[in-house]
């Protein structure tokens, strides 16, 4: 099992993933559902 170290690494991961994405703005979300699927899923 993970510990909670492990899984705050996983999400501090996510999070900067997700910032790639969050940064070309609302417009490319909302257009592009591959994105939001991905975004959503993180």
């Amino acid at each position: 099992m993970r510990n909670d170290r492990e899984r705050l690494i996983d999400m501090l991961e996510a999070i900067s993933q997700i910032e790639k994405y969050a940064i070309q703005g609302k417009d490319r979300f909302t257009g592009d559902e591959l994105v939001q699927t991905w975004m959503i899923h993180h």
